[in-house]
């Protein structure tokens, strides 16, 4: 009887160095892990960058040619009020007259 307790004792003891290896292995996952999870996060934030780079070029880009027709629509409607100014003031005022009948409904 007094091999069990000893067999026990040894089996205890390879079973707390397997616990301790274990812990060793979750510890250099763990690690693994954050080096891995760090990484791409690095790497989405870059995209993440890049994406909007892009879409701030591309708004800007769109912001631009907005303006530009505006102002060749602003150049073109001043154009047409030299040429035909009666017109201009007939047609501003039916735009007046329609605008002041439906407001006041």
């Amino acid at each position: 009887m007094a091999k069990k307790p000893e067999s026990r004792s040894a089996a205890e003891k390879d079973m707390e160095r397997q616990i301790g290896e274990l812990r060793e292995e979750i510890v250099a996952l763990t690690k693994s892990l954050d080096k891995v999870g760090a990484e791409k996060l690095r790497n989405v934030r870059h995209r993440m960058k890049s994406l909007l780079d892009g879409a701030r070029g591309h708004g800007e880009g769109t912001i631009s040619e907005a303006q530009q027709k505006l102002h060749d629509v602003q150049e073109e409607v001043s154009g047409n009020i030299r040429e035909k100014p009666l017109a201009s003031v007939a047609i501003a005022a039916g735009i007046g007259f329609i605008l002041a009948h439906m407001l006041r409904r």
